[in-house]
C-alpha cells in the first residue's frame, strides 16, 4: 500500500511495524518518566526540609545530624537511577535495532 504522499517514496510499513516501534517509544518514556520521579521526589526535599523545617537538625551522633545521612545517601541513589537507566536503556536499543533488521528484511 503505497504512501499518500506522493514525495515520499517507498510503501507504507505495515501497521505491526509501528506497534513494535510505538512499544520501544512508550517503554523507554515509561522509564525515564519513572526514573526522573525518583530522582525528583528524592532530590528535592533536602533544600526544602533543610531551609524551612527543623526535621533534619537532629543529632544522630558525633555532630552528625540527619541532613548529612540524607545527603549521603543520595549518592547511592544516583547511582541506582543511572545504572538502572544504562541497563534498561541497552536492552531497549538492543530491541529497536533487532526490530529495524527485521523490518528492513
Amino acid at each position: 500500500m503505497p504512501h499518500d504522499d506522493p514525495g515520499v517514496p517507498g510503501p507504507e510499513p505495515a501497521e505491526t511495524e509501528w506497534n513494535v516501534f510505538d512499544d520501544l517509544v512508550r517503554k523507554r518514556t515509561r522509564l525515564v518518566g519513572k526514573l526522573s520521579a525518583l530522582t525528583c521526589l528524592f532530590f528535592f526535599p533536602l533544600p526544602i526540609l533543610g531551609q524551612f523545617t527543623d526535621v533534619l537538625d537532629g543529632v544522630v551522633g558525633s555532630g552528625l545530624t540527619w541532613a548529612w545521612i540524607y545527603a549521603f545517601v543520595q549518592f547511592p541513589v544516583a547511582l541506582f537511577a543511572a545504572a538502572r537507566y544504562s541497563v534498561r536503556a541497552r536492552e531497549l536499543d538492543r530491541a529497536s535495532e533487532q526490530a529495524w533488521k527485521e523490518q528492513r528484511s
